[in-house]
């Protein structure tokens, strides 16, 4: 399936921007830094200090499972002109988004989120494999080799609606910028500890 392209997305203003996009248990065996890419396109240095900044009460040294981990808003470029994603489901909250994610794991492809604020839509979260295409003939070639069961769903996206303001830039996901990709601070350790938290979830 291929949706119809979009006008480009125009700026909207920073009051109308949330400061957050939803937060998230931390799982088992989570890689802070790898969610974080999943949902900016990065999870290097830059990225890392707003996550902590906006988890004041998170020791990154240590995280546990069951800790509740805020993704801020970190509004980024609209798609570059003539670029497409594969969207294969969409949610309309960051938990949820991360749950599809999870159901797919057995299907191999790597799948990230992309997120989103629309006008009369509010947040949006897109899951599309982490993957910025370089046209839509490259986006609809790969949709052949996907497993069958995200195929069957899947749509090619080349624009979202004017006055659309995204928060992941799937080119970094990519490599096709010089900026890091999944790198974390030296002292932090990405990878959640297998025993609960301390203090139980609100």
């Amino acid at each position: 399936q291929v949706a119809p392209a979009a006008a480009p997305a125009a700026a909207m203003p920073a009051a109308a921007l949330p400061l957050t996009l939803g937060e998230t248990a931390v799982r088992p065996g989570w890689a802070v830094t790898r969610q974080a890419a999943r949902i900016y396109g990065s999870g290097g240095k830059a990225i890392m200090a707003r996550v902590a900044k906006a988890n004041p009460g998170v020791d990154f040294n240590r995280v546990r499972a069951g800790e509740t981990i805020v993704f801020p808003a970190i509004p980024t470029d609209v798609l570059p002109e003539g670029t497409c994603l594969i969207r294969v489901a969409s949610a309309d909250t960051l938990d949820k988004g991360f749950a599809i994610i999870g159901r797919q794991r057995e299907s191999d492809p790597v799948l990230s989120l992309y997120c989103t604020q629309q006008p009369g839509l509010g947040l949006r979260f897109d899951v599309v494999l982490a993957h910025l295409f370089a046209s839509r003939a490259e986006a609809e070639a790969a949709l052949v080799g996907m497993p069958r069961e995200l195929a069957a769903r899947a749509v090619v996206v080349d624009g979202f609606p004017a006055g659309t303001v995204p928060f992941t830039d799937l080119a970094l996901w990519n490599g096709l910028r010089t900026l890091p990709k999944t790198a974390a601070p030296a002292a932090v350790k990405q990878v959640a500890a297998t025993e609960p938290a301390a203090q139980p979830l609100p």
